[in-house]
């Protein structure tokens, strides 16, 4: 069915509009006897057309246009981590994939001739090896990318979103190992599911043994100004035993003083599984700045790295305070906009029970009623807002 209702089933609104049109087709009968029939009919016909109308609006009517075609885009991770996976049938892990890629889009092994494919290669970022195309993947010429030192699938994620066209539906393949390091992935899993797009996942396994792997550090987002803080430097050992090494922070690609006698190492113990080791910063200077931290550990024979970022604002607590307050007081201005599609109902069917028997009067009582309305979620904006810079003062002072 091309027209859909997203916020209310067909039978609801079916059974609204009959509620309402009772009242409307009782009262129009009674008070239009003095027209002529074809008068009182076409009258009659006008308000329940603005109401089945505004009914559709209140239900979220929508044209869903129905889509045969399918878009597949393949998220591939290339990061370095992906250099454990052992078990695969070519040469090399990407080879294997690439040969695989290339017999699932050639239509002569069933592949819909129609239907499309492309692929997305990331580690730290993300770039388009193959738009999607109807043809055999090629795979012969790669995105020319830089060194990566991480894994960020929300970004892949977010690229395919944005490369879909839309003349299909959408799907989306992720071939990844679980390790993620930057971006936001929930936001970019949420962003997919609004579009209704389907994520399948491919793992790539390994099992590494007597590694040290750098799980995540974790900063602040931001900090007031001459205020030290904590960062986390979160290491993960599947060494049987404890393993000992050296521990490294940088600020700003200078080392920090983290010894105990103001060394730019310390010597740390790991256990088997997840460390985590704090190390506190001191008040750092300067507003609007992006401080960037970066963790190494230097073990027996292995070296592992992350970094960080902790963002410090020259509005410090109060501006912080501010924009919770601003969030808070608007809620009652977006309850009077989401509510506006049920107002404009009501507003309607008072000015057709008030009125004389013709649209043109119904209209010209409903307008300026809609127009106080609206005038009345301009005032309240105002005064929310007012309240929100009020408080804003009082807190910074």
């Amino acid at each position: 069915m091309p027209l859909t209702l997203e916020y209310l089933p067909w039978w609801q609104a079916g059974a609204l509009f009959a509620l309402l049109a009772a009242p409307i087709l009782f009262l129009g009968m009674r008070s239009l006897n003095g027209l002529g029939p074809v008068r009182k009919w076409v009258a009659i016909g006008i308000r329940l057309a603005v109401l089945l109308l505004f009914i559709l609006i209140i239900g979220g009517v929508r044209f869903q246009r129905t889509n045969k075609d399918l878009e597949v885009i393949v998220l591939r991770d290339i990061s370095e981590s992906t250099a454990q996976v052992r078990q695969y049938p070519g040469k090399t892990l990407q080879e294997s994939l690439d040969e695989q890629l290339r017999k699932l889009s050639d239509p002569k092994n069933g592949k819909p001739v129609r239907d499309r494919m492309g692929v997305i290669s990331f580690h730290s970022g993300a770039l388009i090896d193959e738009m999607p195309k109807t043809a055999k993947l090629e795979l012969q010429s790669r995105a020319i990318r830089g060194t990566g030192n991480g894994t960020d699938p929300a970004g892949a994620i977010q690229l395919a979103l944005a490369t879909f066209g839309k003349d299909a539906m959408h799907r989306m393949v992720l071939y990844w190992d679980g390790n993620q390091t930057a971006g936001d992935l929930d936001a970019a899993i949420n962003a997919a599911a609004a579009q209704n797009v389907q994520i399948d996942v491919v793992p790539l396994e390994y099992n590494v043994q007597n590694e040290v792997l750098f799980d995540r550090l974790v900063a602040p987002t931001w900090k007031r100004e001459n205020e030290p803080f904590t960062i986390d430097v979160i290491l993960r050992s599947t060494n049987a035993a404890p393993v000992s090494g050296k521990l490294t922070v940088l600020h700003q690609n200078v080392a920090m003083a983290i010894g105990p006698n103001g060394e730019g190492s310390r010597t740390v113990t790991l256990e088997p599984g997840l460390n985590v080791e704090r190390v506190r910063v001191p008040a750092l200077e300067g507003g609007n700045i992006i401080h960037q931290f970066r963790a190494t550990f230097e073990g027996e024979g292995v070296t592992v790295e992350g970094a960080g970022a902790a963002t410090q604002p020259a509005g410090g607590a109060a501006a912080k305070a501010g924009g919770t307050a601003a969030a808070t007081t608007s809620s009652k201005v977006d309850t009077l906009r989401k509510n506006r599609g049920y107002m404009i109902l009501v507003i309607f069917i008072v000015a057709a029970i008030l009125t004389p028997p013709d649209a043109v009067s119904q209209t010209c009582m409903a307008l300026p009623m809609y127009a106080l309305y609206e005038c009345g979620i301009l005032f309240a904006q105002f005064a929310q807002k007012s309240r929100a810079q009020a408080k804003h003062a009082s807190d910074a002072t």
